[in-house]
């Protein structure tokens, strides 16, 4: 990981109003939301390598005839801002403190948390920024969102197990990229948002393969991430988009991300995009202060209610 520096981030107690949320109040306030409001259940898949369970939050997933979203956070351990965005998601949604039309066209699953081994590694302050998960595959951790098993190994990955962009030993390795897996399956999607940070960048498949103007597929993934752009930047973000292939730089390809092998996997069925959130740099990059965290959700909110309205339109 590097020089092992002592990192101090105003406003991360746990668990704190206005503060950070660690592993075990993310599962909590779920199992909490899960009780108190209707069509709204508590699962966890998992367990992860420490076993640890993985929670999920299922919003009205019995309703008929609606479009299934499927909300992911954190599959790297010290982009902590990646977690508060779809537990607060989560929250709005269940309770209903936001009324919007289009939100009563879908139904969601919420794993605000994917990566919880990694998670609480990341709390100490001489591992702060700690990326990968805690399994032994190799080595100490894999980067889970090189896990999966399109153009896995190939790309801008790594197959030193020190590396922080380690692949792991084979695809599908890891016990949280199976149990994602499984949950896709079982779930079939029409929609996936994988949130990351930092960066404050919307970015549309394929990671690895080039961009192709005339696949329909594509181009929808595109207007996507557009629509969401619309809404972030309508509440005072400065986002930008490109496609995923792009974000590290132009024709950089990368192996074994989460969007690309839910494209192939649904037969382009689930359009998906992935989110960098705030900050826009490396200062402060991953550690971003708290008091940050109520603006950042409240961009994003405003960007998932456009991204579902245009899905609706271009996948009635």
């Amino acid at each position: 990981m590097g020089s092992m520096t002592a990192y101090r981030v105003a406003g991360f107690e746990l668990p704190g109003a206005g503060g950070y949320h660690d592993w075990q109040s993310t599962c909590s306030d779920l199992q909490k939301l899960a009780a108190d409001f209707p069509d709204t259940r508590y699962t966890r898949i998992g367990p992860t390598f420490q076993n640890r369970e993985i929670p999920v939050l299922h919003v009205n997933s019995g309703a008929p005839g609606r479009k299934k979203v499927l909300i992911v956070g954190c599959h790297h351990a010290k982009e902590w801002i990646s977690v508060e965005v779809p537990l607060a998601f989560a929250k709005t949604i269940a309770s209903g403190s936001v009324k919007h039309r289009v939100l009563d066209d879908f139904s969601f699953v919420l794993v605000p948390m994917l990566n919880p081994d990694g998670h609480v590694y990341s709390t100490a302050p001489t591992t702060r920024l700690w990326r990968k998960n805690r399994s032994a595959n190799g080595g100490v951790g894999v980067d889970l969102n090189r896990n999966y098993p399109v153009h896995w190994s190939e790309g801008l990955t790594s197959c030193k197990p020190d590396s922080d962009s380690f692949h792991g030993p084979r695809a599908f390795s890891e016990t949280e990229t199976c149990a994602l897996r499984d949950l896709f399956r079982a779930v079939a999607p029409d929609l996936l948002v994988s949130y990351h940070s930092y960066g404050e960048r919307v970015l549309y498949p394929p990671a690895f393969d080039p961009f192709v103007s005339r696949d329909p597929i594509h181009e929808a993934g595109r207007e996507l991430s557009m629509a969401y752009l619309t809404g972030v930047n309508r509440r005072g973000g400065t986002y930008d988009i490109c496609a995923a292939r792009d974000h590290y730089g132009p024709g950089i390809a990368v192996g074994g991300d989460l969007c690309d092998w839910a494209l192939q996997e649904s037969g382009g069925t689930c359009l998906s995009l992935t989110v960098e959130l705030s900050p826009a740099s490396a200062n402060p990059g991953f550690v971003l202060p708290a008091s940050a965290i109520p603006g950042v959700v409240a961009q994003n909110w405003d960007g998932l209610l456009e991204l579902l309205q245009t899905h609706r339109s271009i996948r009635p």
